[in-house]
């Protein structure tokens, strides 16, 4: 990792997601950090060979209007078409190629190209990626100071996994601007009989905060001298709602998170609590796979 560049690779069809993608990291403005980024179009074998241009007139177009935005950003773009194979796997190996810090991509495709950026797809990336993956939801802005100033909301659990993407999220802030970051952790609220027992219900909530705060240290822990300058708080109730509501109330750019689990319909690693802040947050979802490993982000 080059501490004073960033490479970021958009899997790109035309969509409004992958637009909005592309719209985002062409937006970037920094006098430390040089962006590169790779726009890139995986085919459903209808291109007769690699590094041919696509032929769908809807898809050039929005190519072209692409590339207009990151030349008049004076932001370094190239534009990459790659024929067959399984799109996730070809975002994957393209990204690993090209030493990409992340990937970029929308949720939602157009059907010419046979699903390219559907959520499967986005979910299969996720289940496969090494790279954290940096996701534009159907309600996601587009953060208004990139490469300036990046408010995260990291949400944590005191898992390994969390800990460990709070780690990456630190190192890699000093190349994303003056950032902000923000440790956050929800706990389940009590019972909805807690009114009928509410000795136990404060004991419970009590303990909850506890469980939160050590949620917090732990991922101040993993992520060294940065994790001091972290703010933290802990909220008690759903998950996703209550994130939802910090990022809101904090003004987050970005909520960074680590998925779990694996969803047996699609085979994704997405995860419940990852899916549902995909489909509401106002704001792109970075999630950070439990295959990175730390020496990855240094």
């Amino acid at each position: 990792m080059n501490p004073e560049s960033l490479h970021v690779l958009i899997a790109f069809d035309g969509s409004p997601s992958s637009m909005a993608a592309a719209r985002s990291w062409s937006t970037w403005s920094s006098a430390q950090i040089a962006l590169t980024a790779t726009l890139l179009t995986v085919t459903d074998g209808a291109m007769e060979k690699e590094g041919i241009a696509p032929v769908c007139h809807p898809l050039a177009d929005a190519v072209s209007t692409a590339q207009e935005w990151f030349a008049r950003s004076g932001v370094k773009m190239e534009y990459v078409v790659v024929d067959g194979g399984t799109p996730a796997t070809r975002i994957i190996n393209e990204a690993q190629h090209r030493q990409a810090d992340l990937i970029a991509m929308g949720t939602r495709g157009l059907s010419p190209l046979r699903g390219l950026l559907l959520g499967s797809i986005a979910a299969e990336v996720a289940r496969g990626s090494p790279i954290p993956i940096w996701l534009m939801g159907p309600h996601a802005a587009i953060p208004a100071t990139l490469g300036r100033r990046l408010r995260l909301l990291i949400a944590v659990d005191g898992s390994a996994h969390a800990a460990h993407a709070a780690a990456w999220a630190g190192r890699m802030a000093a190349r994303l601007g003056e950032a902000s970051l923000e440790l956050f952790s929800v706990q389940p609220a009590f019972s909805p009989f807690e009114g009928m027992l509410d000795a136990a219900a404060g004991d419970f909530r009590h303990w909850g905060l506890g469980v939160g705060e050590a949620a917090i240290a732990a991922a101040r822990h993993a992520m060294g001298d940065v994790g001091h300058q972290a703010t933290g708080a802990v909220a008690t109730g759903d998950a996703v709602s209550m994130i939802l509501a910090q990022a809101e109330e904090s003004g987050a750019d970005v909520i960074v998170v680590a998925p779990q689990g694996v969803n047996a319909l699609e085979q994704a690693a997405l995860g419940s609590v990852s899916q549902s802040l995909l489909l509401s947050a106002r704001c792109p979802i970075l999630l950070v796979p439990r295959h990175l490993t730390i020496d990855d982000a240094d």
